[in-house]
């Protein structure tokens, strides 16, 4: 008997609502399943502890006091899925940063070109999860 496939999960973090609507909808149309969006940095550092999800796009330029180069690097300590850089920020330093922490994609790009990415990092992000090998108790993956 076939398995059903596994739908990727992504979470948005946008500071504006209508981008983040509208990238919604693209990528719940590639069949990847968005899990939230959040206009706060610190939102999103404790929404993926807490979903964990396969994808994030992540806007640099966030409601509230943590913008999203800082939330990707407190999310990159405990979670080491693609990170998503959505961001119209063209300062070289911050795009130096954005790549070394994930996949850059300048706004604006159109939601469905995002779409596609998110999708494609999504399915990557799933094989490689269900090509590793279990943890065993002590916290180690084990070959056998």
């Amino acid at each position: 008997m076939k398995s059903a496939p596994i739908r990727p999960s992504a979470l948005i973090v946008e500071n504006e609502l209508v981008v983040a609507l509208a990238l919604a909808l693209a990528i719940e149309e590639t069949g990847v399943e968005v899990l939230g969006i959040f206009t706060l940095g610190e939102d999103a550092v404790r929404k993926v502890e807490e979903l964990r999800p396969d994808v994030v796009i992540m806007d640099v330029r966030l409601a509230g006091r943590m913008d999203g180069i800082e939330a990707a690097r407190i999310i990159r300590r405990s979670w080491q899925g693609p990170i998503l850089f959505h961001s119209a920020e063209s300062d070289a330093a911050a795009c130096e940063v954005m790549a070394t922490l994930g996949v850059l994609a300048p706004k604006p790009a159109p939601p469905r070109k995002v779409a596609a990415i998110v999708l494609e990092l999504g399915i990557a992000h799933v094989s490689e999860q269900t090509m590793r090998p279990p943890l065993d108790t002590a916290g180690q993956r084990s070959l056998d």
